[in-house]
């Protein structure tokens, strides 16, 4: 089990970029010079994202190096993560791609998730911390609605002309994740993200010589607030036929099943586990 946790981060690490994006498929290799052998020594993530040196692989569909639907689900996992073992998941040993220990690289279920807080607050075109900064203020909008195109800014793949934003997001690819994945705009994309949220902001980040400031409680539920609002639940009734409105709230299965995953995680119905020896 400890090896996996270790295994799982270090790969984790070798293979996702500042922005919390991370491949759909990665390679992991420690070849034995005997086939029959059941283990050797190895490190598996000397060339990850890589299969060997060079190697790509997938199946399903999607791509090697590139953040989309299989991969999206990342960030609701390690956020699951960090709430059932909020302790354990600090305590992370990471490893150069040689195999030695290396205490510079920081990283765990929290730094994790904060890449993807991080991205939000260095590039959404609104402030989910501030009450109202994402209310959505034309057409048919309600009271408190979220708008979703300034947020959707922090994660922008596709290059426009049209309209903003005009250009990709920074952070989406990296020598780890070198292709440029799918849209924010599925749900399956966007509402995992949003689960980097529930792990406290409590320290500095920088990022290229710019400072993120700590965000306080209130800050942190604000965002969360706004978060939920993107979607509209007025017309989930009889009258209404059981629509749901909202950009990035898609009700067939596959969009669905990450939107009430997330949900879930983000409203607290995921407790944390007891602890050890713990009797009812």
């Amino acid at each position: 089990f400890d090896a996996t946790i270790l295994g799982g981060y270090n790969v984790l690490y070798y293979s996702s970029c500042e922005s919390g994006s991370v491949s759909n498929w990665v390679g992991v290799q420690a070849a034995c010079a005997d086939d029959g052998a059941l283990s050797c020594r190895g490190v598996p993530w000397t060339h990850t994202p890589y299969v060997g040196e060079t190697g790509h692989c997938n199946v399903s569909g999607t791509h090697w190096g590139q953040y989309g639907a299989d991969a999206s689900r990342m960030p609701w996992r390690i956020a699951m993560d960090y709430v059932l073992f909020t302790e354990e998941s600090e305590k992370v040993d990471m490893y150069d791609r040689t195999g030695h220990i290396d205490a510079t690289i920081k990283f765990n279920a929290r730094h994790y998730l904060h890449r993807f807080v991080t991205q939000y607050r260095r590039f959404a075109q609104c402030d989910g911390g501030i009450p109202g900064d994402c209310d959505c203020h034309y057409g048919d909008c309600k009271v408190n609605d979220t708008q979703a195109f300034p947020l959707s800014a922090a994660f922008e793949v596709n290059e426009r002309t049209d309209e903003p934003p005009t250009h990709r997001a920074p952070g989406l690819v990296c020598d780890n994740v070198p292709n440029y994945g799918q849209t924010w705009w599925a749900g399956f994309m966007s509402w995992p993200t949003f689960t980097a949220f529930v792990v406290p902001y409590s320290e500095k980040v920088t990022y290229h010589e710019q400072t993120i400031g700590p965000m306080n409680r209130t800050e942190s539920m604000t965002w969360m607030q706004a978060l939920a609002h993107l979607c509209d639940f007025s017309k989930f009734n009889d009258e209404g036929f059981w629509q749901i409105g909202g950009a990035v709230c898609q009700t067939n299965y596959f969009h669905a099943s990450q939107e009430v995953v997330s949900t879930m995680i983000m409203s607290g119905s995921v407790p944390a586990l007891p602890k050890k020896g713990w009797r009812p």
